[in-house]
């Protein structure tokens, strides 16, 4: 794990990587790996493909898993609009545009 601080997530997936193998994911969501894939092929879960190897890998970006679990959260429904604020952040201004027009 990295020694990058980690403020409002750490309950929530354990590590500051940006990028995440399916078998992790499968562990902070603790589903089956099927499970991790169904979301990626649902287009709820960011994956991309590792070009820069021999054989070729699937990673998920953390943004989308906090997404994901934020959406199933059911510990404490208050904290799902803080949640959503700060994800915001990942957001690129045509992206919040998009968001923007599509939540009103």
């Amino acid at each position: 794990m990295s020694n990058t601080v980690q403020h409002d997530f750490d309950w929530l997936v354990p590590t500051t990587k940006e990028l995440l193998r399916p078998d992790e994911v499968a562990l902070f969501l603790g589903r089956r790996l099927t499970f991790v894939y169904d979301l990626v092929s649902e287009g709820k879960l960011e994956a991309f493909e590792v070009t820069d190897r021999e054989v070729s890998r699937k990673v998920i970006s953390r943004r989308s898993v906090l997404l994901v679990l934020a959406e199933q959260a059911r510990e404490n429904p208050a904290l799902f609009f803080d949640r959503l604020r700060k994800l915001l952040t990942y957001l690129s201004a045509a992206q919040l545009q998009q968001f923007s027009e599509e939540a009103l």
